[in-house]
């Protein structure tokens, strides 16, 4: 997500393939925590920190947040690592979205959040990582889908990212 401040404008984008009315959540949270106050920098102390921590405590520390944020670690990966996750990995991970969202029905009733995946495709694209990304908007799309029996009320939502997948794995093979 990019939020840009003017003197007097706030202007936010969100990859997110909300398209309905108004602005996605992911913007929202951002504008409500912005109007909440601006937090304080705390770049020097987190500077400070970091070159006094020991490289094992901070590869420790590492450790635990990826552990417990695969957001964080996906990301991570992303960033540093060499090779991205397969289609299936992905298709995996997106599957359980979907079970997650009809344990208790039979059908998806509201919009599964992917703005992981799109944002994962946009940080391979930026490091010219093109097929990593390309897996990433092929398992979505592909994903989606086969799950189409299982979405209800929110299918705009699901065909828009479909597209939108589409259309990046498109960019991608290129």
């Amino acid at each position: 997500m990019t939020v840009e401040r003017g003197e007097k404008t706030i202007d936010a984008r969100c990859p997110c393939p909300y398209d309905g009315a108004g602005e996605c959540k992911h913007v929202v949270a951002v504008l409500l925590d912005i109007a909440a106050g601006t937090p304080r920098d705390e770049s020097e102390r987190v500077e400070t920190v970091l070159q006094n921590a020991s490289v094992d405590d901070l590869r420790a520390f590492l450790r635990d947040v990826f552990a417990e944020h695969s957001d964080f670690r996906d990301q991570f990966l992303a960033r540093f690592g060499d090779t991205g996750k397969s289609v299936e990995k992905y298709r995996g991970e997106i599957e359980q979205l979907f079970n997650r969202h009809t344990k208790h029905y039979p059908v998806v009733t509201d919009a599964i959040d992917f703005s992981h995946f799109f944002e994962l495709a946009e940080r391979y694209h930026e490091r010219e990582r093109y097929l990593d990304a390309a897996a990433v908007y092929r398992a979505l799309f592909e994903e989606i889908n086969d799950n189409e029996t299982r979405t209800d009320a929110a299918y705009d939502h699901y065909a828009k990212s479909v597209q939108s997948a589409l259309d990046g794995y498109l960019e991608e093979r290129r």
